[in-house]
């Protein structure tokens, strides 16, 4: 594989300084390797003796091929150790080699200028994407490594690009990331198990937005990365891995048990307060589920990763069903308390501890949809937003609403132009019998005007329960989508009101099965 000049530059800085030193951030310490890990390889730190063809094939990222002792795939003999030099070819976007896949209108201009006036980049449109295969070591003999971007987004300002750009390791899975909006800026992306072993694949595209210009696109050593089933400093004894932004802190004697904790106290009602860690979860863990502990206002609620629990007077355990499509990725791991427009928010205060992974008997085996029943009473995995004086989007329990069970999504607004929405970042299953599709019941009254519509299409309105089935996108099997349930009211009476229930992702035979 020929690494350009400038490629080599580049992890030449991260060797030099770190991930933390190009991102412009302190430098983390990692926990110390070898120690008591959970039965969880520790990704080859660890010096490796094993006989090979009549001598010892000792040290780190070693393994015995053809009885010689070699560095495995991704790594190179320098000056007697075996350091990483794989991950994709032509990472600064050369053509030198040829070695990226390019679709629905990416390019590559080799001559294109990227950060600091460097030549050669990628742009990709909404709907394209770049895309290259390549062998990686197994996890267990490499060590931990993240994918450097260097890329922008030429979106205009104001400008919101945090998630429209995806991520794509090992064909499964999809992790949205933030770029420079109208600038060049380096994002560090940790990569999880499904990004190693033989013919790995990355893919980067752009569902949504504006162009993205990429300049780098790098695997890179980072120790501060987690290992697969751990959350980085889920204890929060340790002093790195967590980032506060806003009011919110590491505090000792917040924890559950009078240690450390992570806390988020908003001293006004629109006082932004969050946390960013960083979990990572196993590709083969059966019902995989993040537990920790909180304590917060019960008036309020806590947006951890994809899910929203309410507070508990005193500390107790919560356990957040993890979507298929996290498998294999370390995820970021956002804990925030949404600000609210006024009441009793001012002496809020959540205090959170003990993050960690777990295979859970309460989570579904491989589930497309999570709490499609609208049944879980402890946690909700659905993102509600309503805009309107009346708008209204909640889950209704109790109220009779439901077609099964106690719960139904109730989506109602009585403001002429009011909307409401509930949306759930779903695996889209791979084609079985038919294509990806979703089914769902639902009844109500929307108005001259307004609009029901799911998955950007629109549904008919009955006053009685109906199943209805739409269609849902092919070519990304195993990856995230976000699935949105919506009302729009319109002119005249002004009103609309929808009960959703018992919604199911799977296959249809009506629907176009993947290529």
């Amino acid at each position: 594989m020929r690494t350009t000049a400038r490629a080599l530059a580049f992890s030449a800085a991260i060797t030099a300084g770190g991930c933390a030193a190009i991102l412009g951030v302190e430098e983390l310490e990692r926990d110390t390797r070898g120690a008591d890990d959970g039965g969880i390889s520790d990704g080859g730190a660890d010096a490796v003796v094993v006989a090979c063809g009549g001598i010892v094939c000792s040290g780190p990222h070693r393994a015995c091929i053809d009885d010689t002792c070699a560095c495995v795939v991704g790594y190179a003999e320098e000056n007697g150790a075996c350091v990483f030099r794989g991950g994709p070819r032509d990472p600064t976007f050369e053509n030198t080699p040829k070695a990226w896949v390019l679709a629905g209108g990416a390019a590559i201009d080799p001559a294109g200028v990227g950060a600091n006036g460097t030549r050669g980049v990628a742009t990709v449109p909404t709907g394209a994407s770049v895309r290259q295969s390549f062998d990686m070591p197994p996890y267990g003999s490499a060590e931990p490594l993240a994918l450097l971007l260097v890329a922008s987004t030429a979106c205009g300002a104001p400008c919101n690009v945090t998630g429209y750009p995806d991520v794509v390791f090992g064909q499964r899975g999809s992790l949205g990331f933030g770029v420079g909006a109208n600038g060049f800026a380096t994002t560090r992306v940790c990569l999880g198990e499904a990004a190693y072993g033989p013919a790995s694949e990355l893919l980067l595209d752009v569902v949504a937005g504006g162009a993205l210009t990429i300049d780098v696109a790098q695997y890179v050593p980072d120790p501060s990365c987690p290992p697969p089933g751990k959350v980085r400093n889920g204890d929060f004894e340790a002093v790195e891995g967590w980032t506060p932004t806003g009011e919110a802190q590491i505090v000792l004697g917040k924890g559950a048990s009078d240690t450390r904790g992570g806390v988020l106290s908003p001293t006004s009602c629109n006082a932004a307060a969050s946390l960013l860690g960083e979990v990572s979860v196993p590709a083969a863990l059966p019902r995989p589920a993040l537990t920790f502990r909180q304590r917060g206002p019960t008036s309020r609620l806590l947006d951890v990763l994809t899910a929203t629990v309410p507070g508990r007077s005193s500390f107790g355990t919560e356990t957040i069903c993890l979507p298929e499509w996290s498998r294999g990725y370390s995820l970021p791991l956002p804990i925030a308390l949404a600000p609210v427009g006024s009441g009793a928010c001012l002496a809020a205060e959540f205090a959170v501890d003990d993050f960690a992974v777990v295979s859970s008997p309460t989570c579904p085996d491989s589930p497309f949809v999570l709490d499609g029943a609208f049944e879980d009473t402890s946690v909700m995995y659905w993102q509600p937003r309503a805009a309107g004086n009346t708008a209204t989007a909640r889950i209704d329990r109790g109220s009779g609403a439901a077609r099964s069970g106690s719960g139904s999504l109730l989506l109602a607004s009585n403001d002429c132009g009011g909307t409401a929405s509930a949306s759930q970042a779903i695996t889209l299953p791979p084609s079985g019998a038919g294509g990806p599709a979703v089914s769902f019941w639902s009844r109500g009254v929307v108005t001259t005007g307004g609009r029901f519509t799911v998955a950007g299409k629109d549904q008919p309105v009955t006053s009685e329960y109906t199943r209805s089935t739409v269609c849902l996108p092919t070519g990304r099997a195993m990856r995230s989508y976000d699935l949105v349930f919506s009302i729009a009211v319109g002119g005249g009476t002004c009103s609309a009101r929808i009960d959703v229930d018992d919604v199911v992702v799977g296959n249809d035979p009506s629907c176009a099965s993947e290529k």
